[in-house]
């Protein structure tokens, strides 16, 4: 498995900020972390977009990436977009491994091939679709055979632009406590597809069938696609259903919320043990709790309530976003702000704190 982050982010992190930030108090265990504050200019507001990712590998296919997108400010002193991404391979970890490594610089070249006329929004879509099909075409050509879900969040001034193929969502978590959470990704599993898609793969020569037992009559399991035996209907990779399975993202667009919020990126080791109103409870405690836990306790908390059922049966990968409420810039020129960076090293020995799991079984 793969927790990439990018030599960008790094360096934004380590800079010199001109407001630091301590980390949540009571934040220690064996799986990796990291947290990041970030400040994002847009005109004449000021928004505090700060997050955390954790991971807990059992299989070792999952995969993260965290950059800063530099390579797309237009104008000098603007801040640079940021690219969240979780990819939960199947099969193996070469293909989840690959997106950690070509998926940014893919984006960055697609979207400058894009028309300039378009809206940033749409030239955000055309780059992933772009970025997506170009990584899947290379994983082919690498003779890589297994495959990965790819969910990829950009967080551009006013505007979050969501991609994905596969079933690690996304959630958006309204600033409000007590809101209705909205998913803004797709789910392409085979259970949950449309008319459409199920025609669309048919059409491409697929078929749909449950695995058999090992008498070989037996069906058990949910429906997969064959061939292949994938049980999602798009992905990147996965040679064996690269005819019915396609590679091409859905993808959304929504404004930067005035009122604030948090989203949840996370593999399916969270959302298939978890449901989402246990995650939204927890959101709301790390807003609302004395003093403000913020997202490095939510991605504690979360990984912890996971734990209670989901025991080492699949990988956890997961990163929480902070989106603040805009406010009115006065007289601070900086581009961003970068807050403290706290880390625990995987392999610690240091207990989990004890304030975490009450906290995480009370909600």
């Amino acid at each position: 498995g793969t927790v990439r982050v990018t030599r960008d982010c790094w360096r934004l992190m380590l800079c010199c900020a001109a407001r630091t930030e301590s980390p949540p108090p009571g934040l220690s265990g064996r799986d990796s972390s990291m947290y990041i504050g970030t400040g994002v200019y847009t005109g004449n507001q000021y928004k505090r977009v700060c997050h955390a990712a954790r991971t807990n590998l059992t299989k070792r296919e999952d995969a993260m990436l965290i950059a800063e997108l530099d390579e797309l400010v237009a104008t000098p002193g603007a801040a640079a977009p940021q690219l969240f991404a979780v990819f939960d391979g199947h099969g193996g970890a070469q293909a989840a491994a690959y997106c950690t490594e070509h998926m940014k610089s893919h984006l960055v070249q697609a979207y400058a091939q894009t028309s300039s006329q378009l809206e940033v929004h749409e030239r955000y879509a055309a780059a992933c679709k772009a970025a997506f099909a170009r990584v899947n075409s290379e994983l082919a050509t690498a003779g890589i055979q297994d495959g990965t879900t790819a969910t990829v969040v950009i967080v551009d001034g006013d505007q979050i632009v969501v991609a994905n193929v596969g079933d690690s969502h996304c959630y958006y978590f309204p600033g409000t406590p007590g809101s209705e959470p909205e998913r803004l990704t797709a789910d392409h599993r085979v259970e949950a597809a449309t008319e459409a898609e199920l025609a669309r793969v048919k059409a491409a020569g697929g078929r749909f069938a449950r695995a058999t037992a090992s008498d070989g009559k037996t069906p058990i399991g949910p429906e997969r696609l064959y061939p292949g035996g994938l049980m999602m209907t798009r992905s990147l990779g996965d040679a064996d259903s690269a005819k019915a399975a396609i590679p091409e993202p859905e993808v959304r667009t929504l404004a930067y919320p005035q009122i604030g919020g948090t989203l949840v990126l996370a593999s399916d080791g969270v959302w298939d043990f978890l449901d989402v109103a246990r995650v939204g409870r927890l959101v709301d405690t790390s807003r609302t709790g004395q003093p403000r836990l913020g997202p490095t306790w939510l991605a504690k908390a979360t990984m912890t309530a996971t734990a209670e059922k989901n025991q080492g049966d699949d990988d956890v990968s997961l990163v929480c976003v902070r989106l603040g409420r805009p406010k009115k810039r006065r007289g601070l020129t900086m581009r961003a702000m970068t807050g403290a960076v706290f880390r625990t090293e995987a392999g610690s020995s240091r207990p989990t704190s004890p304030s975490v799991k009450a906290a995480a079984a009370r909600v």
